[in-house]
């Protein structure tokens, strides 16, 4: 028993003395006074983060964007690169959109790519892409934005109730 205790010990101290300590690299704030909910980031292999909120209207770099479903690109220093959210264009038709949560990301590991998956009700516009959603509840949405924000596609999904997304990610090979 003793013998383990000080190869416990002996690996202890060789993994503190041998693993070299984590540098801070940066930190950024974001967001305004009122609600934010930002909780919701992804990385790619470049070195670019991708961020899903929930802002009230917020400037990042030239873009200022506000609402539920808002996708923000960082690069490596955490400086924006560009910020996005869908336009609403019409109404709003179900009370679940107002507490939506905030939009998974899921970044391709390229950096050529960021997946956005979230809750929508109503009439948006991603981009040139429109969406009309008018079911009983929050349907869920998939967005392909590129590297330059860009929206590619964007396609919706649910059910006839609120529609809730739990979880989302990328694979290694995107």
């Amino acid at each position: 028993m003793r013998y383990r205790a000080y190869l416990s010990a002996a690996v202890l101290v060789a993994a503190c003395t041998c693993t070299t300590a984590q540098e801070w690299q940066w930190t950024k704030g974001f967001g305004a006074e009122m609600n934010n909910d930002h909780a919701r980031i992804a990385k790619d292999t470049i070195g670019n983060y991708y961020l899903g909120g929930w802002f009230a209207s917020t400037a990042f770099g030239q873009d200022t964007v506000a609402g539920v479903n808002v996708f923000v690109k960082l690069n490596e220093a955490g400086e924006p690169v560009w910020a996005r959210n869908p336009e609403e264009t019409g109404n709003v038709h179900c009370t679940g959109y107002s507490t939506a949560p905030a939009p998974f990301v899921a970044a391709h590991p390229s950096g050529t790519a960021v997946f956005v998956v979230g809750e929508i009700c109503g009439d948006f516009l991603f981009g040139s892409h429109a969406i009309s959603e008018h079911g009983n509840g929050t349907q869920l949405f998939l967005a392909r934005y590129d590297q330059n924000g860009d929206c590619a596609w964007v396609k919706t999904f649910g059910g006839s109730q609120d529609d809730r997304v739990g979880r989302f990610e990328s694979t290694p090979s995107g």
